[in-house]
């Protein structure tokens, strides 16, 4: 049943991807496992056999994107084109590349024939920038810690000293947003104190040139040659801010502008460090710069901006909460949201609704996924108003959707870019990142999001007179909506029902295990083996065969006996776990906890993910996650039973098989081993496989469950695995193994975050 709590972990960790409530109801449903022979898509391939090296990355690049979106794209139409043509056409020009620069152009220009959102090849060059800046500054760090700890004695601290090593992984720049109107780049908002407020910008002002670069020609000349890059007139203008406003500690920017009375200005300002933090979106990403503003408006309406969702604003928003508790509403600003994890959603939805918020659902090539939060105890019950426009994306249209249309919040502004797809990364053997959408959203009401948009309850554009005046249009229509407090609707009344989960009640009970159903083949790593039928005649039923016991018993000597086995009262394991999921991955700290008789606990933890908590206590068992998913349910487990030695503790028991069958010796990558069939008491059919060689098990594969076994290396006076492998998902490298270590009980009891206090 680990198949699917590995889903539980990877949903958090994606672009724009949500993670189920109704997860852990399916993690019970599992249907016995059907095994077949694995099939992968071949490419097939018209070029010559003999290549240059570098020719063969960029067409093992090019074969890699084109199968990753074939084999994993939602859209299997995709937007009616043959795939298959795609790939004759394209590859021949890929064949005649002379740079990877070119490769990864043309590889942009074919998935932007899709004409889909979250679809991007991201250059080696953008992360080789972000490694290099980060080795410079830790160097300038560390000479600046090495300086001080020179000169400290007989002077006093300067009291910049403490913000040294912070600059150097800051952001500098202006401070402004910038939005297109009427083809002119308008600033739209000034953060206070800022340097272009020093420099006295104003809301209104344009933009014409920076640096004495034209932005009306670079418009131009986007328009006249970029037109197939889609919506990128909408990007411009936070792009303008990050490739030419921002820069260099300590540098200036010269801007041409233009003033309320048309007269054209220029004005040098000097970058400063901006308000806010450089944080990770996951493996494969860019870090992302995270702002994050909570004001009191007046007496009754507060106020919260940000421009990411991300694991670090929940505890950000939660303490934004209880700043502004006692308020009659609260404006959430969710204007140039680029979206981000859309697992936040779960916890910050959790602290706007009494009772839970159906998010919406993902839409996969096979299946789907619905994304819900619940009430958490720390929860404002006030109005909420958003406010939203065109640089509007991705998790932040899906949220503000949601609280649309479960009647939460009003809608003000403009309608969102229409932009929500849950979208993941691999990367390429030319160092680059393809990313791309593996899911269609949908929200409570059936609504897709992409194309479309949100449409605002109360639709205001910006226009450069207000801004010029010094009125913010959107923010006005926001604040006059709570004073008239006639528009708000009604919060929906009695159950609420969200696939099965009412709204006032635990999760159901576990249903009946499932009847177990044998099927007629199972693979265990290249080997198929037949299972023999449920109707057994009466000469096979208890069967066991003599060779099999042998090498069974042969194990359990090599790793160090029964005997030793058995004095195991407690262990702690510590390593890193690589989780893949349709093309993607992610790296995950884990430790895992186990106390006989009945406590069981594996902890993951990343900057992405937080912490992720699963507990199995004898009768009951949770899973916690710092976005905000808690889900108990009372259900009687034996925990040596899915504990990660759990295959090598069954074998100890005498009675475990009804019947067992050696099969032979096959090849299983690479090496020979014994491979056996059994059946357990409960009829669920079990395959072994035992390294011919070292006599130690490498592969157990039940009908719920599979794992693999490898790097035994000796622990105390046992033999034990370091390297684990999880349904071909989930592959464990151990660092470190305790045995008989005291415990303390926290590692078995939940943790308590932000929300789960109300004061």
């Amino acid at each position: 049943m680990k198949n699917k709590k590995i889903l539980f972990f990877l949903l958090l960790l994606v672009w724009t991807f949500g993670v189920s409530e109704n997860l852990f109801a399916q993690k019970r449903k599992i249907s016995p496992r059907k095994t077949v022979i694995a099939k992968t898509s071949k490419v097939i391939s018209s070029a010559p056999k003999s290549l240059a090296p570098e020719l063969q990355r960029r067409l093992e690049t090019f074969n890699l994107v084109w199968l990753t979106i074939k084999n994993n794209y939602f859209d299997q139409t995709f937007s009616g084109l043959d795939w298959n043509k795609i790939k004759t056409e394209y590859e021949p020009r890929i064949l005649k590349t002379a740079s990877d620069t070119q490769l990864h152009a043309i590889l942009q220009e074919m998935i932007n024939r899709l004409n889909r959102s979250h679809f991007a090849v991201i250059p080696p060059e953008v992360y080789r920038a972000i490694e290099k800046a980060k080795a410079d500054a830790k160097a300038k760090e560390e000479l600046q810690k090495a300086g001080n700890d020179k000169n400290m004695s007989g002077r006093g601290t300067n009291e910049n000293d403490e913000f040294y090593a912070e600059d150097f992984f800051g952001k500098f720049g202006i401070g402004i947003e910038l939005r297109l109107i009427d083809n002119r780049f308008v600033i739209v908002r000034i953060e206070k104190n800022s340097a272009a407020e020093k420099a006295g910008l104003k809301t209104g002002f344009t933009i014409e040139k920076i640096n004495d670069v034209s932005l009306a020609e670079l418009v131009r000349k986007i328009e006249l040659y970029q037109s197939n890059i889609r919506n990128i007139k909408r990007y411009l203008p936070a792009q303008i801010v990050e490739w030419m406003l921002n820069g260099e500690k300590d540098s200036f920017v010269i801007l041409t502008t233009s003033d309320d009375s048309g007269q054209s200005k220029e004005i040098k300002v000097l970058r400063e460090r901006l308000k806010g933090e450089t944080i990770s979106l996951g493996r494969n990403f860019p870090e992302q710069f995270l702002k994050f503003e909570t004001a009191s408006l007046n007496d009754e309406v507060g106020f919260i901006k940000f421009n990411l969702f991300a694991l670090p604003v929940i505890e950000k928003f939660c303490s934004a909460m209880t700043e502004l508790k006692d308020k009659k509403a609260i404006i959430i600003d969710l204007r140039g949201n680029s979206g981000g994890i859309l697992g936040s959603l779960v916890g910050i939805g959790g602290m706007l609704t009494e009772k839970f918020i159906d998010l919406g659902t993902s839409v996969y090539k096979v299946g789907s996924e619905n994304l819900a939060a619940f009430s958490k105890a720390k929860n404002y019950k006030g109005r909420l108003v958003f406010l939203v426009d065109n640089q509007t994306v991705s998790a932040a249209e899906v949220f503000a959707a949601a609280l649309q249309e479960n009647n939460r919040a009003l809608i003000v502004g403009e309608k969102t870019a229409g932009e929500a797809l849950p979208s993941i990364s691999t990367p390429l053997p030319t160092g680059a990142v393809l990313i791309y959408p593996i899911a269609n959203f949908k929200t409570r009401n059936g609504n897709f999001l992409e194309g479309k948009g949100v449409e605002p309850n109360f639709v205001v554009g910006l226009d450069r007179n207000s801004l010029l005046e010094g009125k913010d249009v959107q923010m006005e229509m926001a604040l006059r909506i709570i004073k008239e407090d006639n528009a708000f609707p009604k919060s929906l009344e009695g159950i609420i029902t969200i696939k099965g989960v009412s709204d006032n009640s635990a999760p159901p009970p576990p249903p009946p295990a499932p009847v177990p159903i044998l099927p007629k083949e199972k693979q265990l790593g290249e080997v198929t083996i037949r299972i023999p039928k449920p109707e057994q005649p009466p000469s096979a039923i208890n069967k066991k065969d003599e060779k099999a016991l042998q090498i069974i018993k042969d194990f359990i000597g090599k790793i160090g006996g029964e005997e030793a086995l058995s004095k195991i009262n407690s262990y702690t394991l510590k390593g890193r776990t690589d989780i893949s999921y349709r093309g993607s991955g992610a790296d995950l700290e884990i430790r895992i906890f186990r106390r006989k008789p009945d406590k069981y606990a594996e902890v993951m933890k990343s900057e992405v993910t937080g912490e992720v908590r699963e507990v199995y206590t004898g009768k009951k068992y949770f899973l916690q996650s710092d976005y905000g998913i808690t889900r108990d349910f009372p259900i009687e487990v034996d925990t040596a039973q899915i504990e990660i030695f759990a295959p090598i503790n069954q074998l100890l028991k005498k009675d475990v098989f009804k019947t067992l069958n050696y099969q032979g010796i096959f090849e299983r990558q690479g090496r020979k081993a014994h491979v056996m069939e059994a059946v357990t008491p409960e009829n669920l059919s079990v395959a072994l496989a035992f390294d011919v060689e070292t006599k130690l098990l490498v592969g157990y594969v039940g009908q719920f469950y599979g794992i693999s076994f490898g790097d035994y290396r000796q622990v105390e006076n046992l033999l034990l695995p370091f390297q684990i492998e999880r349904e071909n998902l989930m592959k464990i490298k151990i660092e470190e193994i305790k045995l008989n270590p005291a415990i303390e009980e926290k590692s078995f009891t939940k943790k308590e975050n932000c929300f789960d206090r109300t004061n």
